[in-house]
């Protein structure tokens, strides 16, 4: 997700790689955390469901950790 568009990820061994990275800063599945990468942007094969382009991780750069207080999540019930 950038500040204007949200893409679909390739699910394969370097966004499993990723995912592992991330999981150190997450409380929650739904917990965004910032991350730079470098990947490959194609658009997603007519017919399929899904976003509108997907990128293949090729490289890790940083994983950040997520500023609590920009949390705009908000939480119903328990």
């Amino acid at each position: 997700q950038t500040d204007q568009e949200i893409y679909g990820v390739i699910i394969d061994e370097k966004m499993h790689e990723l995912d592992d990275m991330v999981q150190k800063y997450k409380k929650e599945d739904t917990d965004m955390v910032p991350v730079e990468i470098r990947a490959i942007k194609t658009p997603k094969p007519e017919g399929e469901e899904g976003w509108d382009y997907r990128l293949q991780v090729t490289e890790i750069i940083n994983v950040f950790e997520p500023n609590a207080e920009s949390n705009s999540v908000i939480k119903i019930g328990s």
